[in-house]
């Protein structure tokens, strides 16, 4: 808008954008808005030294689980088996626990 004033900025605040909040298919949705800015000037550390976004590499990229056409077909039923596994133990203690208030209850109510 060309009428619109920018507000001045805390000290506190470098203008970094934290969380992208700029969706398709909201209502505030702007595609100019989806271009990265670069910083107006450089951001200065407490030593005095430029700060740089630090580079990814293998330690700092996120685990990403590979796609079914990654996997072989016996090591995809392993995946599937040992997931429904896990689902069933955990519901093997919500019912073992449900049974033990059930019966707790029954002692201490007793009638």
């Amino acid at each position: 808008m060309p009428g619109k004033k920018k507000k001045p900025r805390p000290d506190w605040d470098d203008g970094r954008t934290i969380a992208n909040m700029n969706i398709d298919g909201m209502p505030w949705y702007d595609p100019r808005k989806d271009v990265p800015e670069a910083p107006s000037e450089p951001l200065i550390g407490e030593d005095g030294q430029e700060l740089r976004p630090e580079r990814e590499t293998e330690d700092t990229r996120p685990f990403i689980l590979p796609q079914h056409d990654e996997l072989t077909g016996r090591e995809f039923r392993k995946v599937v088996v040992r997931a429904t596994l896990i689902g069933v133990g955990i519901a093997l203690i919500f019912v073992l626990a449900a049974f033990l208030l059930i019966e707790a209850m029954l002692l201490f109510w007793k009638v």
